[in-house]
């Protein structure tokens, strides 16, 4: 993990997945604290919205499940969730039928359709317990929330190029 935190716009990153050829995957960020409730006390978690292309440009997949696809990552997609391993053994008990089964965040049901292994780390946000996809809109007006500066972006460089090369991209 090199490079510094920078917060850009959904408009911005469709235009550097555009433009960009120093990268071979790209996927956008954002900080989502969801409450689960359901089975259990209700607690509120630390999690990240993010691009379908998240964990692959991490390099790492889920455990057991399967990991976004693009069909997920769509305005008004489904609503599905992966799992930190340390949250499907704290919250579920390890219980391998997780996959499939729903889960209740922020008043909404979600399907769950992977768990990460436990080795996974993810850097860019230590805490994070569950992922689900951005689902932003790719058309947007001046006033929408894709334009605020609030996302973070993972690259993964392309083979053979430079991290020099790719910042003065």
């Amino acid at each position: 993990a090199q490079g510094e935190p920078l917060d850009l716009t959904f408009g911005s990153y469709l235009e550097l997945a555009k433009r960009s050829r120093s990268f071979a995957r790209m996927a956008p960020i954002n900080a989502w604290q969801p409450a689960m409730t359901g089975s259990g006390e209700p607690e509120r978690l630390t999690g990240q919205r993010v691009g379908a292309e998240y964990f692959r440009t991490l390099g790492v997949a889920p455990l057991i499940g399967r990991d976004f696809r693009a069909d997920d990552d769509v305005p008004k997609g489904p609503n599905v969730v992966i799992l930190s391993d340390a949250l499907w053994r704290r919250r579920f008990g390890g219980e391998r039928d997780i996959i499939g089964r729903s889960v209740r965040l922020n008043d909404a049901d979600y399907e769950v359709i992977g768990v990460m292994p436990p080795e996974f780390e993810n850097v860019l946000s230590p805490h994070a317990e569950l992922w689900a996809p951005l689902q932003y809109e790719l058309q947007f007006g001046a006033e929408s929330r894709e334009w605020g500066h609030h996302l973070r972006l993972v690259a993964r460089l392309a083979p053979g190029v430079e991290l020099d090369r790719a910042a003065r991209e």
